[in-house]
């Protein structure tokens, strides 16, 4: 049988404390990555003048921005931190 202690242990969650400005760093980059989500499911499709210009695109510009947002954001505790392979070759 397993100590009650050992699973409370393993349940609890982790916290860390941010100043207000890694704090609201953070609230703006999960509204970006509801944005994104929402743009890249869209039912509707996409203008394709939008990817006119492959890596120099509106579109690709943008999802590079995002993405160096993102990374210098949100923390990264340990390899794999952000759980996206090769997050480097997406960029």
């Amino acid at each position: 049988m397993v100590d009650d202690d050992v699973i409370i242990d393993a349940v609890k969650p982790f916290t860390q404390t941010f100043d207000e400005d890694t704090y609201n760093a953070l609230v703006a980059i999960v509204g970006e990555c509801l944005c994104m989500y929402q743009w890249l499911t869209k039912e509707d499709g996409h203008l394709k003048t939008a990817f006119v210009g492959g890596h120099k695109s509106p579109i690709a510009i943008r999802l590079q921005q995002f993405m160096e947002t993102y990374k210098k954001i949100a923390p990264r505790f340990e390899g794999m931190g952000l759980k996206l392979y090769k997050f480097h070759i997406l960029k």
